[in-house]
């Protein structure tokens, strides 16, 4: 379980050293944040033994490494031919691989909460897939 009591928006991973390894705010022409914890993970031979996603007052956690493959990040958003998206079409989530499924929890910029299963084959991409 993640710490509670953090003031942070964004996800969050717990690795198997104790750390905590927080989003940061995309750096033009540099890895994501992601990115840099996967190449972290495989770099120190770390595991994942947790992710949250917080927003507004809102925590969501991915499920625990005994219970799941891997695990999923992702932002999305929809944009309009006449303009700039607005605060709820834009969502990040975090998710959990299990089998060839992946369980994700949104969340949108008005902090609303839904819950979608997608195939893992389109989702590679944004996961950790890796030994826990």
């Amino acid at each position: 379980m993640l710490p509670q009591n953090i003031p942070f928006l964004g996800w969050m991973a717990l690795l198997s050293n104790g750390e905590m390894f927080r989003e940061e705010p995309p750096i033009p022409n540099e890895k994501s944040s992601w990115q840099k914890l996967i190449d972290r993970l495989y770099a120190e031979d770390l595991k994942m033994v947790g992710l949250c996603i917080r927003h507004l007052n809102v925590t969501i956690n991915a499920l625990p490494p005994k219970s799941c493959q891997g695990y999923y990040q992702a932002r999305e958003a929809r944009f309009s031919m006449f303009g700039e998206p607005d605060v709820s079409s834009v969502k990040q989530g975090i998710g959990s691989v299990v089998g060839d499924k992946v369980y994700i929890a949104w969340v949108d910029g008005a902090g609303s909460v839904w819950t979608e299963v997608r195939d893992l084959e389109g989702e590679k991409i944004h996961t950790t897939l890796r030994d826990l």
